[in-house]
């Protein structure tokens, strides 16, 4: 599994959410309902078309960019989401978001170095919200540094309950580990959150099987 692989569903889903939670102007909500209804179709080269659309009429829409920035990602143009992520940022030097999309990308171009200054920059925008602590997870995941990554995924769930992201990499590195009880927890979390994880599910299979194993 890649760093993008790790990440993309994550950060797809927080910034659909994020443009949601916004107090949308009346005469934009139906470009970003078309945005959201192209990318949930799979259509992202539509999506960013739209997300054009929008900055057309709000040229300084750090949302749009940083949309624009994660569709590119998406369809595996690095430097392009890394452009883009630095437009967003000029246009609101707070968007933590854009900095996640910024390391993702160098992630992705093999710049770790780089990616772990996005990913604090980010974390320090944002303090209490976990997307940051997990993107620096998965970088001490991808180096396997199980220890380190361990408790950024803790850290991050200690932020939000409710991460399932966070909860789910946990049980893995619990599992590395050899934590399978924790490990199960840790699913059961993500279980309680989203019934219908069918990955957590598999996974769990696994490490009951593992359990099962290291007691023989």
């Amino acid at each position: 599994m890649t760093f993008r692989d790790t990440l993309v569903g994550l950060c797809a889903a927080a910034l659909h959410a994020a443009t949601l939670a916004q107090p949308a102007v009346d005469a934009d909500a139906p470009l970003w309902a078309d945005e959201h209804a192209r990318e949930d179709a799979g259509d992202l080269t539509g999506a960013i078309r739209v997300c054009m659309d929008i900055l057309r009429q709000h040229p300084k829409d750090a949302q749009a960019m940083n949309t624009i920035a994660g569709l590119n990602g998406r369809l595996g143009r690095y430097r392009d989401e890394i452009t883009w992520a630095q437009r967003a940022l000029s246009a609101d030097a707070g968007f933590f978001r854009a900095e996640i999309n910024r390391g993702t990308a160098l992630a992705q171009l093999g710049q770790p170095r780089q990616a772990q200054a996005a990913f604090e920059h980010a974390r320090q925008l944002a303090p209490n919200d976990p997307m940051p602590v997990y993107s620096l997870g998965v970088l001490a995941e991808n180096r396997r540094d199980v220890r380190a990554a361990t408790a950024l995924y803790e850290q991050s769930v200690r932020l939000d309950a409710r991460f399932d992201a966070g909860w789910f990499n946990l049980a893995a590195m619990y599992a590395t580990a050899g934590r399978f009880d924790d490990a199960l927890a840790a699913l059961d979390k993500v279980l309680a959150l989203d019934p219908r994880a069918e990955d957590a599910r598999a996974m769990r299979r696994r490490v009951e099987a593992d359990k099962a194993a290291a007691k023989h």
